[in-house]
């Protein structure tokens, strides 16, 4: 590689080095040459220092360490401030792609300077790098993928919104097309949903490709197996700044909707965690948005004392669990990541 380069390529990278070389030589074995290696290292401890050296390619790979954890979102526009490409592809530590990615979408963005954005489809795999074929075809399903053709997309706003485009696995963009300064803490490890509503505001074409050029893994140190009290907070944020800045008319009704099943999932979450107060906040805000008895009910839970809540759950747990034999059902498999991200799971949209 000589010159400015066409394509950065963003590797982000935070406390788990044990898949970063596999991803790094997924984008080395690309078909398409002309483009850089930005890995953006928030560990604070430069953990992934000695697996990109081991590549003994500095001219191509460069280690953007963090002296202070910066959280994804900053640590993104930190990279992409650095980025010398005219587009950015962005890569997670633990995901790969397949060998002609670069070369496809590259090509259908230059086809058109106005396409703001390449996407396409892709596989899920285990641990152990083994692609999921049903699972795989579920998602696809699931964030209406698996219906589209080769070309521009009719609807952009909607395919976006839906959770279409994965940015941070199988997508590369135009790094002008997005205003950066909007990538806010906020966002969190929904910095990638929040990087296709930001370009799908310039209503500018987006393209797709039915093939499968990445791989997604599912293992239990994945951003969507964490547990915390937080972890929906960042969609709040987004479909809650999405209805403040009138970004999609069109769409109200389905980001209304969205907004109160966010809620309702971050109320769930902080319930969990013992937060009661903004567990009620979250489910109250949820049931004055959507009217859902649900949380209505899960509101009043949270006045109830902590010895009698925890029995209460219990009690429910295996009224579930026999209702679920009673009807033939299999048993509830929530301990299987697997069967849990089988739907979607509980991640936000295009959080892959």
């Amino acid at each position: 590689m000589t010159g400015v380069p066409r394509v950065s390529v963003i590797v982000t990278c935070y406390k788990r080095v044990n898949y970063v070389a596999e991803a790094l030589g997924s984008v080395l074995a690309q078909s398409y040459h002309d483009y850089e290696i930005l890995v953006a290292d928030d560990s604070g401890t430069a953990m992934a220092r000695k697996i990109v050296l081991g590549f003994g390619q500095p001219e191509r790979i460069r280690h953007l360490a963090h002296i202070n954890t910066l959280g994804v979102a900053a640590s993104i526009v930190r990279t992409a401030k650095q980025a010398r490409g005219e587009f950015i592809a962005i890569l997670n530590d633990d995901d790969a792609w397949e060998p002609q990615l670069l070369e496809k979408l590259v090509t259908a963005l230059e086809a058109d300077p106005r396409r703001v954005l390449a996407t396409s489809d892709h596989w899920l795999m285990d641990a152990q790098g083994n692609v999921i074929n049903e699972l795989s075809e579920s998602w696809s399903v699931n964030f209406r993928r698996a219906d589209l053709s080769e070309g521009v997309i009719s609807n952009p706003a909607q395919f976006v919104v839906s959770g279409g485009p994965a940015i941070n696995i199988t997508s590369v963009f135009r790094k002008e097309a997005v205003d950066w300064s909007l990538l806010v803490a906020k966002v969190g490890g929904a910095y990638d949903y929040w990087i296709g509503c930001l370009l799908a505001t310039t209503g500018r074409p987006i393209y797709y490709t039915p093939e499968r050029l990445g791989r997604w893994r599912i293992h239990e140190g994945m951003e969507t197996a964490r547990r915390d009290h937080n972890k929906h907070e960042n969609s709040v944020y987004i479909y809650s700044t999405l209805l403040e800045r009138n970004c999609f008319p069109e769409l109200k009704p389905l980001l209304h909707a969205k907004l109160a099943e966010t809620l309702f999932a971050a109320g769930r979450d902080k319930l969990q965690f013992g937060r009661l107060r903004e567990a009620r906040l979250a489910f109250w805000q949820c049931f004055c948005r959507a009217g859902n008895p649900q949380a209505l009910i899960r509101l009043l839970a949270t006045f109830l004392p902590e010895a009698l809540l925890r029995r209460l759950k219990r009690g429910f747990g295996y009224l579930r669990l026999a209702i679920g034999y009673w009807q033939g059902a299999k048993p509830p498999a929530s301990k299987n990541l697997a069967a849990r991200l089988s739907t979607g799971g509980d991640r936000a949209p295009a959080a892959e």
